[in-house]
């Protein structure tokens, strides 16, 4: 552990938070976990290798940033946090994600990309209905869960750099979609319902196997 760390939380715009990034840690702090009124975790661009069961005691927990780190996994914990609103872990060597994240309703920004996920959980999105913002591109995906097409509130969907050869149906249920990267995977067609997104700004495809546009 970092000589002479600061764990004495700062509140910045009203939120409670710890910033720790940068530190060289290997572990986070116990005593951490006993700061129960944190908002917001900051463990960037560390060396850690896990995180905590004890990360359920952090209730109020709105935000967590631990991109940049050597994660291969998550603490089924992390489920539990019904406050959480942001999840950054991209960057890290995950390479599945618990059961349990369904239960984050509140959940709006989930970052997981650049990791080693082969697959996700198959019910990870069915409650998800806040979330605006789902970067799960640069690992290596077969396919993403239909559920991703039942988001009524996403903006940004990024799945591109994996090994998809088909897209859910569904995708002109995203109403709400601005961008979407779909490049660098095995699709062999654009999905249809991308004729059909009102707000669609950006749409990557390069870098497939396509033979037809809709």
């Amino acid at each position: 552990m970092a000589a002479g760390l600061n764990l004495q939380p700062q509140t910045v715009n009203g939120r409670l938070q710890l910033d720790l990034c940068n530190q060289g840690l290997t572990s986070i702090p116990e005593e951490v976990f006993d700061i129960t009124d944190l908002e917001f975790l900051d463990v960037s661009n560390n060396k850690l290798t896990s995180i905590p069961e004890a990360i359920g005691r952090l209730q109020k927990l709105s935000r967590l940033d631990a991109d940049g780190n050597m994660l291969t996994s998550l603490p089924q914990a992390i489920g539990s946090l019904q406050n959480l609103q942001e999840l950054y872990v991209y960057s890290n060597n995950l390479s599945e994600l618990p059961d349990g994240l369904e239960a984050l309703q509140k959940l709006e920004w989930l970052f997981v990309r650049d990791n080693k996920l082969t697959k996700l959980p198959s019910k990870m999105f069915s409650c998800l209905q806040k979330l605006r913002e789902l970067g799960i591109n640069d690992n290596q995906l077969t396919e993403v869960p239909s559920g991703v097409c039942s988001l009524p509130n996403l903006e940004v969907l990024g799945v591109g750099n994996n090994k998809l050869s088909t897209f859910p149906p569904g995708v002109e249920k995203l109403q709400k979609l601005r961008k979407l990267y779909i490049n660098d995977n095995q699709l062999t067609e654009v999905p249809s319902g991308v004729c059909s997104l009102p707000n669609l700004e950006e749409l990557s495809v390069g870098n497939n196997n396509l033979s037809t546009f809709p």
